[in-house]
């Protein structure tokens, strides 16, 4: 049987088969560069398979168009005009995994037949007309829209042998490129039978005159008295006095903890003196409980000397308490700022000795969170 019959039967009882399941009809317009023979054209395509459980799958093509001769040294056609074409392949594919459960990826090849017929009455080809072997070779994907329609891409090599005609040989190339839906008749929902109802026989029960009796419904277990029964308490023997949540487990919060810190300096001074050694200590005792706690160190000068050098000299002296916290205790140096302010900021009066010497200071409130349980 000629190839052109055996597609052409394919594409026939493609509709008569279709109730059996996993067959597939693809309508699409096809793009092709025809080599040297015939310039590019754009023609409608029909093709019809059958994808088998292993992921082969089998498919007849049909496409017939018409294309202008190109007039090319040693086209056997060359001198004609316009020229129509049919063309029949019968290929095999084999379908990749899907990705994304939407795009099919598919490899494909086969062979085909190509026939020509041209205007041509040139002393190169008396009839005009042509017959070629085809194989191909080629790769395309399919993108489900929904369960039974697909758009689908599909791209084309062919190599062209002529088998039969008059004239000059032609052997050339051609690519191809065919865009369009595939329908494919395997993938229907199946309807769901329903079963027939049954009837029920109606039962009559006799009814009893009984004594009225009061019953009072047991209350669930509460073994904490927390107000959440036991099945669902997460968290049982909680204290009386805790606030619970939904599920019987006490209910925390976020509360705010400061310490403050005042060192005093001696006059033109930036050394710790050894009386507050204790209360640094202090400090870095609650930064370590606290490893959230944060500080600023701020360091001031009383009145006396110059502008520049009481801000240089208040630096100093918050960098002091800053590295005996870093240096003495371990604090991570990240956690704490030192800023000097100079005189700028007295908190006495400097007209006395009482009230210099309190303005030589450190002071510093370190801030921290914790986490309490909530009493009701």
């Amino acid at each position: 049987m000629k190839l052109t019959q055996l597609a052409t039967c394919l594409l026939a009882a493609a509709p008569l088969v279709a109730t059996a399941g996993n067959v597939f009809v693809s309508p699409a317009a096809s793009f092709q560069e025809f080599g040297d023979i015939l310039n590019r054209a754009t023609s409608p395509q029909v093709s019809a398979g059958y994808k088998f459980a292993n992921n082969f799958g089998v498919e007849a093509t049909y496409n017939q168009g018409s294309a202008d001769v190109v007039n090319s040294p040693g086209n056997r056609f060359a001198g004609g005009g316009g020229a129509d074409f049919k063309q029949y392949r019968l290929d095999g594919l084999y379908f990749l995994p899907a990705i994304a459960d939407k795009l099919t990826p598919y490899v494909a090849g086969g062979v085909g037949e190509f026939d020509i017929k041209t205007d041509n009455t040139t002393t190169n080809d008396t009839d005009g007309k042509g017959t070629y072997l085809q194989p191909n070779a080629g790769f395309g994907a399919m993108l489900g829209i929904n369960p039974n329609l697909k758009a689908r891409l599909d791209a084309r090599y062919l190599k062209w042998i002529m088998a039969t005609g008059t004239g000059t040989d032609n052997t050339t190339e051609d690519y191809q490129v065919a865009a369009g839906l595939t329908y494919d008749f395997g993938k229907k929902a199946m309807p769901i039978a329903k079963e027939p109802m049954m009837a029920v026989p109606e039962v009559v029960v006799p009814v009893i005159d009984e004594p009225e009796m009061s019953v009072t419904p047991a209350m669930p277990a509460d073994s904490d008295a927390d107000g959440v029964y036991d099945a669902r308490d997460n968290c049982p023997a909680t204290p009386a006095n805790f606030a619970v949540d939904r599920v019987g487990c006490p209910i925390e919060l976020t509360e705010a903890v400061s310490i403050p810190l005042n060192v005093l300096f001696d006059t033109n001074q930036a050394a710790v003196k050894p009386e507050f050694g204790a209360e640094i200590a202090k400090v870095a005792e609650f930064m370590t409980v606290y490893p959230k706690a944060t500080a600023v160190i701020e360091g001031h000068t009383d009145n006396r000397g110059s502008s520049m050098a009481n801000k240089k000299l208040s630096q100093e002296r918050a960098d002091a308490i800053r590295n005996a916290l870093v240096e003495g205790f371990n604090i991570d140096g990240a956690r704490i700022t030192a800023m000097g302010y100079g005189e700028d900021r007295p908190i006495a009066d400097n007209a006395t000795a009482a009230g210099l010497e309190q303005n030589r200071r450190v002071t510093a409130r370190i801030s921290g969170e914790k986490r309490v349980v909530k009493t009701r």
